[in-house]
């Protein structure tokens, strides 16, 4: 798996080992159908869900090789009239972004993340139909050529 998998997958299982974020789902950018099923959850299910984006380079121009700082956006959306009924999840998208960005914030915790993660921000994003919530995330790494097979 490569760098920008290995980043995502790490957000992700970080989150979703978490009991607070149970009933939420946690979705990524790259899975098959990710905003057909944000729509649905956001909608119809519990009103809130957490999107890891795609992980981006910006490699210094003295590096040898294609190195530097990895970013990572993770989006924490919520649909306030359905989240807040008695069917949602009821953690609101302010306390699951600041709680996100605590867990994802790897000087924090004694786990061993295979990357080093330090939240730089914790943004409200202009949504006309939804309380979402940016963390960005950066951390640094070597692009390592691997992949994985995608299946069809």
């Amino acid at each position: 798996m490569g760098v920008f998998n290995t980043v995502r997958s790490q957000a992700e299982k970080i989150l979703g080992a978490d009991p607070y974020f149970a009933s939420v789902s946690i979705l990524k950018s790259n899975d098959m159908d990710w905003l057909t099923k944000a729509k649905t959850q956001l909608a119809q299910v519990k009103g809130l869900c957490i999107l890891i984006h795609s992980v981006e380079l910006d490699s210094s121009s003295d590096s040898q090789g294609p190195q530097g700082d990895l970013s990572l956006r993770v989006a924490v959306i919520e649909n306030v009239a359905i989240n807040r009924l008695k069917h949602g999840t009821r953690i609101s998208a302010d306390d699951a972004a600041e709680y996100a960005a605590w867990l994802l914030h790897t000087p924090n915790h004694a786990r061993v993340d295979t990357y080093l993660c330090n939240v730089q921000s914790v943004r409200q994003v202009s949504n006309p139909s939804y309380l979402v919530y940016e963390i960005a995330i950066k951390t640094s790494g070597v692009l390592t050529g691997e992949h994985t097979e995608e299946e069809v």
